[in-house]
């Protein structure tokens, strides 16, 4: 693949100047931080209530339900706090130090349970992504399988236990993109021992099980994630900016939450907060030449998943990259 190209066309450069006003170095602290908290606060609580159902309930439908809704509160705390911090945004502070050292607490404290190092992957390895996405020396690169693979591996993931320790640490594959360490490791299997033993006994076996299997759902939703982001063709895109696709579906919201969804705009601006990219969006809307619309802001959902979503049509590509075209 060759390298992404970064001197793109005038609406480029225009799109990206688009999400000045939306930076989160525009925004209050105390709104900003206030916000971010108790979004947090939600996931939590979300969290809790699911574990505390768990006292007594039978487990059917308790168990299947149960694990879903963990894997989601497990990917919602990923999007919301590991992301938002490896950008240093979950948290604002003053002075740029402060707010580093702060973000890299929360993104730490968010990947422990998961065993995935932080720093590395996240705030050294996000970077990276967004710098030369897809690329060879992307740490984030992997999870972008569609068609058959993408179905087998959400299959396997959903519903064959401890399928999700296999793909998350045994594969060649997860090999090689390095997340972890020996250390973690050791963390991952004694907080995971303790935390299932304490809701095993305290609240109910199903409810330890179900916070074991929603690491399944997890990964499940990594999968789907990457797929519709940057699944298929689009990733080969000569432009870094053009290497990814907004997912615009029915309850994409709650299904992909804090604007998941909208990547393409998060690859233009990686600095607007999650809060603010559907306003971003709105923005762009007169700037992406129209005739780009549906590549970049996909309503074929299940041709992306399925592969059969392309890249860009010669035509549209000739129009996309045109450097004496005005926004």
């Amino acid at each position: 693949m060759t390298a992404p190209e970064r001197s793109d066309a005038p609406w480029i450069r225009a799109a990206l100047l688009a999400g000045k006003p939306y930076r989160f170095r525009t925004k209050r602290a105390l709104f900003h931080n206030a916000l971010n908290l108790t979004a947090l606060a939600g996931v939590l609580a979300a969290f809790g209530t699911v574990l505390a159902l768990g006292r007594g309930a039978r487990p059917w439908p308790y168990l299947p339900l149960a694990t879903l809704a963990f894997g989601w509160c497990y990917f919602a705390l990923f999007v919301l706090v590991v992301h938002e911090a490896s950008h240093g945004m979950f948290v604002l502070a003053r002075d740029r130090r402060t707010r580093e050292r702060y973000n890299r607490i929360f993104g730490w404290l968010a990947c422990l349970p998961f065993a995935i190092h932080y720093a590395r992957h996240w705030e050294e390895g996000h970077v990276i992504h967004h710098r030369i996405p897809i690329e060879e020396d992307d740490p984030q690169r992997f999870n972008r399988l569609t068609g058959a693979r993408l179905a087998r591996d959400i299959a396997l993931l959903v519903f064959v236990p401890g399928y999700a320790f296999v793909h998350r640490f045994m594969t060649p594959r997860a090999r090689a993109r390095k997340q972890s360490s020996a250390w973690l490791f050791v963390v991952f299997f004694a907080l995971w021992t303790c935390v299932v033993f304490l809701a095993w006994r305290c609240i109910s076996p199903s409810a330890g099980v179900a916070l074991v299997l929603g690491l399944q759902i997890l990964a499940a939703y990594n999968q789907l994630k990457g797929a519709l982001e940057h699944g298929g063709p689009i990733a080969f895109e000569r432009s870094a900016y053009l290497r990814s696709r907004t997912s615009l579906f029915f309850g994409r919201r709650w299904l992909l939450p804090f604007n998941q969804s909208l990547h393409f705009e998060h690859h233009l601006n990686f600095t607007v907060p999650w809060y603010d990219l559907p306003r971003y969006r709105r923005a762009l809307l007169s700037i992406v030449p129209r005739e780009l619309h549906d590549e970049v802001w996909n309503r074929d959902i299940w041709g992306q998943l399925a592969g059969d979503k392309g890249a860009l049509p010669d035509h549209l590509r000739r129009l996309a990259y045109r450097r004496d075209a005005s926004p």
